[in-house]
Formats: C-alpha cells, sequence, structure tokens
C-alpha cells in the first residue's frame, strides 16, 4: 500500500520486480494518493496498480489481499526495502515451517539518523531484528515482512480494512502460530 503514491513506493516496487522469484510473482500497488502510478515504461505484467484515492493504508492492505492470487500473500510497504532475494525466500520460509500459517521475517533498520529513527523502529520491530530465535512470535509480524500461506489463513469474502492486522495476526500469535524465520529480509526506511 501508499498513502503517498508512487514517488515513494517506486523504489520498494523496483526492488520487487528486479527481485529473483523461483516461478511467478504478482506484485499489487494499492494507491491512496489519487496520483500518478507508474510510468508507462512501467508495464510490467507481474504489476498490478489498483487505485483507491483516499483510502486507509488498512483499506489499501485489505484491497491488495483480496486482488492477490498467490498461494502465500506477502505485504510491506512503501518505505521498505526487500532483499534481492526476499520472494525465493519468503516461500522458502513457509516450506521450513508448514504448519505455521503466518511468516514474520526479519526487519533490518534503514532509518538510523536520530534517535527518533531508532525509537520509531524498536518500537514495532525489535522482535523482528535478526538474528532472530525460533520461538513463536509474541507480537503481531510487522506488515513490513508478514506473509501467509492461503490455503491455512480462512479469508473472509469481505475482507474488512484493519481485519488482518487487528484481528488475524494477534489471533495466529495468541495462538503460537506465527514462526519467525531470518530467510526474508527487508529494510525498513522511515526517518
Amino acid at each position: 500500500p501508499t498513502g503517498p503514491g508512487w514517488a515513494d513506493a517506486e523504489r520498494t516496487v523496483r526492488a520487487l520486480l528486479a527481485a529473483e522469484s523461483p516461478g511467478t510473482m504478482e506484485v499489487i500497488l494499492c494507491d491512496g494518493s489519487g496520483g500518478e502510478g507508474p510510468p508507462p515504461e512501467w508495464d510490467d505484467p507481474r504489476l498490478i496498480v489498483i487505485d483507491a484515492p483516499g483510502e486507509s493504508v488498512f483499506g489499501l492492505r485489505a484491497l491488495g489481499v483480496a486482488a492477490s492470487r498467490g498461494a502465500v500473500v506477502a505485504i510491506t510497504e512503501d518505505h521498505c526495502v526487500p532483499a534481492p532475494d526476499w520472494p525465493a525466500e519468503l516461500l522458502a520460509a513457509h516450506a521450513r515451517h508448514p504448519d505455521a500459517p503466518a511468516i514474520a521475517g526479519a526487519v533490518d533498520n534503514g532509518g538510523t539518523a536520530t534517535a527518533w529513527d531508532w525509537a520509531n523502529f524498536l518500537v514495532t520491530f525489535a522482535e523482528h531484528i535478526p538474528p532472530m530465535d525460533s520461538a513463536p512470535a509474541k507480537r503481531s509480524p510487522a506488515v513490513a515482512n508478514g506473509s501467509f500461506k492461503r490455503t491455512l489463513v480462512d479469508l473472509p469474502s469481505d475482507l474488512e480494512p484493519g481485519w488482518l492486522e487487528l484481528k488475524l495476526m494477534p489471533d495466529l500469535v495468541a495462538a503460537g502460530r506465527v514462526a519467525r524465520d531470518d530467510g526474508p529480509r527487508v529494510i525498513h526506511d522511515q526517518s
């Protein structure tokens, strides 16, 4: 999802489309800015753009998940840069944890200029800094690097904004069903 629009999301989309992917991959950009999307030279069949001017980030994520078709659904943010092997590592993490419906991937800090940058990062991502131990997650996986197996998650037909972040993932964490895995990594760069 992106609220600010293409200028903020380009770096993330560029990294995803350049990533090595074992098989098919779709990149769904949900844009709430009402601005111009990717320029015409970004015509790539793997990139799906959903325009939803004024929609909240929760609504944008719900639209993206509802539009996705993959067996593994991964979510990141417009201020994150996935590692070049992120798609392959996501699939490998799900194979390593076949009974876990969700995976919390590792998150590195890209915004390190000030103490506030670190505080912003640590409040949300302290549990997901690599190296992570193999204990189940105690907090919901950050939407910067969270994914789930569609076959093990019962998605409602009308996905409500916020359901994924505020209901599904917390319920899976409480049940000890979210595996943490260092393989899939992103850099969270939000100053």
